[in-house]
């Protein structure tokens, strides 16, 4: 993808050269150690990533579950909050989401026996108002799951109000940061969420099958997963049939084994990112998102975006009169962007170069002719 125009950062994000030896490391650590690697580096490596993820979103490393993917963590929460049996748990059957939610939070809470999912409905097909979150709030509210960027219109949402008023209805707020994490810096105690969900594929530029789930500490022993894993077993190495016991953090949601490659990639991501500083390469997405939607208007191409510019993130929206279609045609002149419903999804990240922005826009220009 050198030569390459590469806009598509919140599909897949392309891994840096630093991730990129990482995964070598990783196979010559395989080919030397074989099974040794684990106790000889990889569980340390683990031990490493929970630290540096820690750092990345805000939390305290015990707070973190290494997981396959987001929907993984989401599954395993909501199992654990369908038995939950606390003050105030007992009658909560309704799962409040928004109607421009990415699909894994219905697929996770919605399919569960009983539950009713009640719909948060955007005013603008752009961005849902926390209010309009609260409306769908009630006492029989167990969860509220909300994106902070969502996926299908780029739009930063207002989550830590979602947050608040979700703990005043006596709900678990949810955070699905998959599309924040790497491009915007992340807080989740100061956001006030009792969880939150984030992964390495996109932003991140860490790759596949690495994702991350926080759980409050003041929750966690409160909560027994019914999905979840050995990983999940306080004495997963004493290996002794029909005794289980979760961990006392959020390991308890761990499923099976790390995936060893997206570990060394997701840890060496992570590191990089930090070292950056996530607020500097924020700034800098920002930065080059304003120029991509300058270069688009001055060329009297239209972008869909919200109103409020604090609600932009580094997702441009371009509607199209057949947007699939031109990202096949947009693909054969060397650029990779991606579409979601009437538009164009482009997504530039911090080192993304001028001249690739200049690119596609001339390449847009060509499919008028």
């Amino acid at each position: 993808m050198t030569q390459a125009v590469y806009l598509n950062h919140c599909s897949m994000g392309l891994p840096t050269p630093r991730v990129r030896q990482a995964l070598r490391d990783y196979l010559g650590e395989w080919a030397t150690m074989g099974a040794a690697g684990w106790t000889e580096t990889w569980l340390d490596r683990l031990d490493e990533w929970r630290k540096l993820t820690a750092r990345l979103v805000g939390c305290r490393p015990d707070e973190l579950a290494w997981l396959p993917s987001v929907g993984a963590g989401l599954g395993s929460l909501a199992s654990a909050l369908a038995t939950r049996r606390g003050a105030g748990d007992t009658g909560r059957n309704e799962v409040v989401l928004a109607d421009l939610e990415f699909p894994a939070a219905l697929a996770a809470f919605g399919p569960r026996p009983g539950v009713r999912v009640r719909w948060a409905s955007s005013r603008d097909g752009i961005g849902v108002e926390a209010e309009r979150y609260a409306a769908r709030m009630g006492p029989a509210t167990r969860a509220v799951v909300a994106s902070r960027v969502f996926y299908g219109t780029g739009a930063v949402q207002d989550v830590a109000t979602i947050a608040r008023d979700a703990r005043r209805a006596g709900a678990f707020a949810v955070l699905d940061d998959y599309q924040g994490t790497g491009q915007l810096p992340l807080d989740v105690k100061a956001l006030g969420v009792d969880a939150a969900v984030g992964g390495s594929l996109k932003w991140l530029r860490g790759g596949v099958g690495s994702a991350w789930m926080f759980v409050d500490r003041r929750h966690v022993r409160g909560l027994a997963p019914s999905h979840s894993g050995w990983w999940a077993n306080q004495g997963m190495f004493d290996f002794e049939p029909g005794r289980f016991r979760y961990w006392p953090d959020a390991r308890r949601f761990e499923c099976g084994e790390v995936n060893l490659p997206s570990l060394a990639t997701a840890t060496e991501a992570t590191r990089e990112l930090l070292e950056l500083g996530p607020a500097r390469v924020s700034r800098r997405i920002q930065a080059t998102r304003r120029e991509l939607v300058e270069r688009l208007e001055d060329a009297g191409h239209a972008v869909r975006q919200p109103a409020d510019p604090a609600r932009r993130s580094g997702i441009v929206m371009v509607p199209r009169r057949d947007a699939a279609r031109d990202v096949a045609r947009l693909a054969r002149r060397g650029v990779t962007v991606d579409a979601r419903g009437d538009a164009l999804r482009v997504s530039p990240h911090h080192d993304t170069p001028a001249a690739h922005l200049e690119k596609f826009v001339k390449a847009l220009d060509a499919l008028r002719a």
